[in-house]
């Protein structure tokens, strides 16, 4: 390894407070998994966010690109601490663990920086238009038969910000022994609209008539606050004078019913 590589990876790995010699248990730990690829009634779009705890949010890492289909990204994932203690005797151990050494090398510490600032923003209150830039770069998803959540990330790719960022924060989290456990707002993938509110016609219905009297496509989330209650907020933008565009949110927190 290359002088200038090694003492740029020490720096980034002083930055997070990783020491791979005597890694956190917080790393080292998982729970398994177990997560059903199934039919999913919100395609793969980001539509349901929240305030997820960052203890319960695992890491498995696969050699995939995100664009990969989700079946084959998750079946050859596996879990962090597989990179984080390689054998001396094992060659697949020994390349994951370059290929950790050769992720931390690309990462920014501007953009985790830039990560961390946002998540105090939001911290405070969710933002108006629920998405926020790049929340594709969030692959988290939620397995309902072990109530966890896991961030997917894919090795091939060159941006590894979130990954660095939850890493990062998860070992802070550690060594100051919190009693109230911080959370980090982002949209869940494949994760099924509750239908709670307003089951999936209603959603389509909205989008069209808002379409017809807006003619701009709004966008339906489900979010969940920090307290876990359930929202719907309908997003868009309307001409409000020939070429002038203003935004509008709905959010929608009960659900009247006919007597």
């Amino acid at each position: 390894m290359e002088k200038a590589t090694k003492t740029d990876i020490l720096a980034k790995l002083k930055y997070l407070d990783l020491d791979l010699d005597n890694v956190p248990s917080c790393l080292s730990s998982f729970n398994a998994i177990n997560f059903n690829v199934s039919r999913f009634n919100n395609d793969k779009d980001h539509k349901v966010f929240k305030y997820v705890p960052i203890d319960k949010i695992e890491i498995l890492l696969t050699p995939n690109l995100r664009s990969e289909n989700i079946k084959k990204k998750y079946s050859e994932a596996i879990p962090l601490a597989k990179y984080l203690n390689p054998k001396d005797d094992e060659e697949e151990d020994i390349e994951r663990y370059n290929t950790l050494l050769r992720m931390v090398t690309s990462v920014s510490v501007s953009d985790v920086e830039n990560i961390s600032s946002m998540q105090m923003k939001l911290e405070k209150t969710e933002p108006f238009k629920v998405k926020y830039a790049k929340d594709h770069l969030w692959q988290i998803y939620y397995s309902e038969a072990t109530d966890r959540y896991f961030m997917l990330v894919c090795t091939k790719e060159s941006t590894f910000s979130e990954f660095f960022y939850l890493i990062k924060k998860k070992i802070e989290i550690e060594k100051k022994n919190e009693k109230e456990m911080p959370k980090i707002y982002v949209p869940i993938n494949y994760l099924n609209f509750s239908e709670t509110f307003l089951n999936i016609n209603e959603i389509i219905d909205i989008e069209n008539y808002l379409w017809i009297l807006t003619k701009n496509w709004c966008l339906v989330f489900e979010v969940y606050n920090k307290d876990e209650e359930l929202s719907v907020q309908i997003v868009g933008d309307t001409f409000v004078h020939s070429t002038v565009k203003s935004s509008y949110k709905i959010k929608i927190t009960t659900r009247r019913r006919s007597c």
